[in-house]
């Protein structure tokens, strides 16, 4: 099959539809994206781009890459949040255009279908256009490994220099995680992609890669734990690299996980039933066992950490979607199953919206207009979908189906979106206080939610949930303290300066001593439990 350019110009232009409509239609998400552009405006008040900090303290959970393209973002064109939310999609569609330079590498067939099908990924698609660490991460290895071939190539020096920086950059992204998926490449190219090459020359080549990239990242590592102190250095160089392998502190999870989720993220690839009609547990290239010992290595290493997320395999997800293009026989493809399927619960559940979030939902309005004119235009493509004759055409309607459905989900359910996820309001609020000079305090385990949102100059003072410590700290300080709690009191929610719906919970904003006269209230009655 030829490589056409346009099959990633359609997963370009989708991409950036998608961005649009997240951009407008959704706010940004707590804790995550919050708190790293949180991390990034504390850099930008500090002018310390060497730790990073939050809430007022050193943040070494992340290198500083992120935070540093972000901040050069605002040098440039100031602080506005839709510049700062286009970064990681602009990397996203780098992403896509890499991915077919490395299918050509690997496979001898110039396949039209491997932008398409990476973008169209479940997992792929949600995480395109949040402000996170691993697509960014994605590019520095897709590019790394494109590199690598083409030193193997041409044996040039240059590519040497130019893997390893890009390995370096990505070790900069997200630390020592990235050579997990290089020594997986590196194993993989030498046993199925250059068995002619000599072993020392490819070992020479494997190691003055990873030097470099050692080399680049101890230029931050060495001056930033010498600023950040000894607690920094601890952190940076043992508790966030080697400590999370054996016994993680967040996100720990059994083994197997990885192997529960995958289906939903690579979905609907894995539910299409031609991928099953042409045997793809059958090897029909060399190349075919490059690609799954590949992606099995890194599956089982990152099942072997105790610490686990959805994001943390994307960077394989390119060699998936290679793999999987191989394994679709697009001309003789129809419509699937799963794209009617996946239409229909999309048009559903938007047209009965009013039904069941009138009921469930009371507080929130849909807009009737646009949830309609969703409705029509996904209606249509269905019909276009089931009634055209071209097989090929066909074929990429199936793989943008998704992407299409969650464009107009987003749309639709922005309302929903907006009432348990934003918290500008409350980040304003707190601006505003602390403009009157007014102490803010946190119950609890503080992400740095409010800090970009709200431009705070000052950091929150963070308090435990310890009644006993809480309660002197309320009664003894004036102020106004962000309390989370399971209860919706309304009583409290008419005395509190801010009250809403927080992630399934309840936020309030309260005087200290509203808050220590309904904490002791309930010690006299019935003591509920903080969250």
């Amino acid at each position: 099959m030829r490589y056409q350019p346009n099959s990633l110009f359609i997963a370009i232009s989708l991409s950036i539809i998608v961005t649009i409509i997240s951009v407008v239609w959704v706010p940004l998400f707590p804790i995550d994206q919050t708190r790293y552009i949180s991390v990034a405006w504390e850099m930008y008040l500090n002018h310390n781009y060497l730790v990073p900090h939050l809430n007022g303290s050193a943040y070494p959970d992340k290198p500083p890459m992120l935070f540093w393209l972000i901040n050069l973002i605002w040098s440039f064109f100031g602080h506005s949040n839709i510049l700062t939310r286009m970064i990681i999609p602009f990397f996203s569609l780098l992403n896509l255009g890499v991915v077919c330079l490395l299918h050509r590498e690997i496979y001898p067939s110039k396949n039209i279908l491997t932008p398409l099908i990476l973008f169209s990924f479940a997992g792929w698609l949600t995480y395109s256009s949040l402000t996170m660490f691993d697509l960014l991460l994605t590019l520095f290895i897709q590019l790394a490994m494109w590199m690598s071939f083409q030193y193997f190539a041409t044996h040039k020096k240059r590519w040497t220099i130019l893997t390893g920086i890009c390995i370096g950059l990505a070790l900069l992204t997200k630390g020592p995680v990235a050579w997990v998926f290089m020594i997986g490449f590196f194993i993989c190219l030498k046993l199925f992609k250059l068995k002619e090459e000599k072993t020392a020359n490819a070992i020479r080549f494997f190691l003055i890669t990873i030097l470099i990239s050692i080399g680049i990242i101890l230029l931050w590592a060495i001056p930033a734990a010498i600023v950040g102190g000894e607690h920094y250095a601890d952190a940076i160089f043992w508790k966030q690299s080697a400590g999370r392998i054996a016994h993680s502190f967040a996100h720990q999870r059994p083994f197997y996980w990885y192997l529960l989720v995958l289906p939903g993220l690579l979905f609907p690839f894995v539910f299409f039933k031609s991928f099953w009609l042409n045997k793809p547990w059958k090897i029909k290239h060399p190349s075919d066992l490059f690609c799954l010992t590949l992606i099995g290595i890194t599956v089982f290493v990152f099942s072997c950490f105790s610490g686990k997320q959805i994001h943390y395999l994307f960077p394989i997800f390119p060699i998936i979607a290679i793999w999987l293009s191989e394994q679709l026989e697009a001309p003789k493809q129809a419509i699937e199953p799963i794209t009617i399927i996946t239409f229909a619960i999309t048009i559903i559940a938007i047209l009965t919206s009013f039904l069941w979030g009138g009921y469930l939902l009371p507080q929130i309005k849909f807009s009737i207009g646009n949830n309609l004119l969703i409705v029509i235009v996904l209606s249509l493509l269905l019909w276009l979908f089931i009634f055209n004759k071209q097989p090929l055409y066909t074929y990429k309607l199936n793989l943008v189906s998704l992407p299409i459905c969650f464009a107009g989900a987003l749309i639709a359910f922005s309302p929903i979106l907006y009432k348990f996820y934003d918290v500008t309001p409350e980040a304003k609020i707190i601006a505003k206080l602390q403009s009157r000079q007014k102490t803010i305090s946190y119950v609890g385990k503080y992400p740095d939610t409010f800090a970009f949102l709200g431009r705070l100059k000052k950091p929150i003072v963070v308090k435990n949930n310890s009644k006993k410590t809480l309660n002197h700290y309320l009664q003894s300080n004036p102020g106004y303290t962000v309390w989370i709690s399971n209860d919706d009191v309304p009583h409290l929610k008419e005395q509190a300066t801010y009250a809403s719906r927080y992630r399934g919970k309840w936020l309030y904003i309260l005087q200290n001593q509203l808050l220590y006269k309904y904490l002791k209230q309930q010690d006299h009655g019935h003591h509920k439990e903080l969250s």
